[in-house]
């Protein structure tokens, strides 16, 4: 699935999908009808940057503040990808 996100793509979150904090779990979790995803801190903060639209440049932006490595950006697009395949968010070409 590699080269599924592009450089000006726009993501967002799926409809039915929210990102909640729970203290039982002390971590953000993915509620959606059918269950619960626990994330974990990189992956939260991904999806954190998907409640509302925005550019992939902007979640590689504020994402690679937070954690500034030689590979945050496959990683972000790696779990973005991953994201996308599961129905958690949307991408729209530019």
């Amino acid at each position: 699935m590699t080269g599924l996100i592009q450089a000006g793509d726009i993501i967002e979150m799926a409809p039915h999908y929210r990102l909640r904090w729970e203290d039982a779990q002390q971590s953000y979790v993915l509620l959606y009808p059918e269950g619960i995803v626990q994330l974990n801190g990189p992956a939260a903060e991904i999806m954190k940057q998907c409640t509302n639209r925005t550019s992939f440049e902007q979640v590689l932006g504020e994402v690679g503040d937070l954690y500034p490595t030689d590979d945050v950006e496959s990683d972000v697009r790696e779990f973005l990808e991953e994201a996308a395949s599961n129905g958690w968010i949307i991408i729209q070409r530019a």
